[in-house]
Parts: C-alpha cells; structure tokens; sequence
C-alpha cells in the first residue's frame, strides 16, 4: 500500500511563466505500535493532517510542526501475540470507550527547511497530504506510508 504525504509546493523564481507550480513531496514510512489490550482488530476511521508553521527568516524557509495521526477502530479481543511489544514509537494516546471501540492520537514530528532563493513568495509555500495509506500487520502495529 502506498501514501502521499506533505508536499511543500511553492512558484519557483526559475519558472517559464508565473503558472508553473513547483513541488517537493517527500516520503513518509512509519510504523506505531500498541500496547498490549490495545490492539486492533479492525480500523474504523483514520485521517492524517498536517498541523504546521511556515517562518520566513532571512536564508530559508522553514517548515514545523507534525502530521498529526488520529483515529478509531474496534480493539482486540481474542488472544494476544506472543511477539514482543516493543517500546519504540507507541501510539502516543489511545482512549479506550466501554462499547470496546477506542480512539488513537498520534504526531509525527515534521521540520523542511527550504532555501529561500528557491521560493518566489511565502504565500505559495504550503503543506498539503494529497493521500496516504496503511497496513496492519498485526494487532500490535499499523504502518503508515506516504509520499
């Protein structure tokens, strides 16, 4: 499965004619994973925003803030993995509602820097996901992949 992910578009002072659009799009692989009695059985919803600043300072432009991952699925009932849980980029905060669907929240961290000979005007400069997608693996992971 495959994602687009945040494409920084901006004008270009080297374009033939004010309507071309310039663009960097970047790609994202990254894989949460969840904790024990909180695994997933089957997602319900998923939505990946970018939540971002654009400063213009003196040489560049810069681009912070994250794409921010939220959620809703059905947790798993069944028996767990014996696979290891591990303690690397676990869902950062999943509620759990007593019907046994729960909501997760996650923020992946983004910093672009940009050289501002590159960029005609601050206002065209933008951060946009034009799609993304995901696979779970198992009840403990969900990966996420952009471009």
């Amino acid at each position: 499965m495959t994602a687009l992910l945040p494409g920084g578009c901006w004008k270009g002072e080297n374009n033939l004619s004010q309507d071309n659009l310039s663009c960097l799009r970047f790609s994202v692989e990254e894989s949460v994973w969840f904790q024990k009695g909180q695994e997933v059985s089957q997602l319900l919803s998923i939505s990946l925003e970018p939540q971002v600043s654009i400063q213009e300072y003196d040489q560049y432009v810069s681009i912070r803030g994250a794409l921010q991952l939220t959620g809703e699925y059905e947790t798993y009932e069944g028996e767990h993995s014996l696979r290891e849980y591990t303690n690397e980029n676990q869902v950062q905060s999943i509620s759990v509602r007593e019907d046994g669907t729960a909501e997760l929240s996650h923020q992946f961290p983004v910093d672009i820097t940009i050289p501002k000979n590159r960029i005609q005007s601050i206002e065209d400069v933008y951060v946009s996901i034009d799609l993304f997608d995901y696979e779970l693996p198992g009840t403990n992971q969900l990966q996420l992949m952009a471009d």
